[in-house]
């Protein structure tokens, strides 16, 4: 899909709070990488922390390149989850025209 509509579109991933944080709220899941291990993260407590997550997931996933990876500021309070409530998974488009 990506490769059928990148001209058109601008793909995004935007990480917001951990839904599942090991320290958190810990659950045995199918949440796996692709070389089958667990995904266990930690409540990141910055936005620098969460940037990191979001980086090793991309890593560990291989996203298409043309699909953008962004992180919800929380030093500033988590205001894209706060605006559009994307919980637990959601769809967006959003035309800037």
């Amino acid at each position: 899909m990506v490769d059928m509509y990148t001209s058109k579109i601008e793909f995004s991933i935007i990480y917001i709070r951990e839904a599942h944080a090991q320290d958190a709220w810990p659950i045995s899941s199918s949440r796996f990488t692709p070389n089958r291990q667990p995904v266990i993260v930690n409540t990141p407590l910055s936005t620098s922390e969460r940037a990191k997550i979001a980086a090793k997931f991309m890593d560990e996933f291989a996203l298409h390149p043309n699909i953008q990876v962004l992180v919800d500021s929380l030093d500033h309070g988590d205001s894209f989850l706060k605006r559009f409530t994307p919980w637990p998974i959601q769809v967006f488009l959003l035309n800037s025209g």
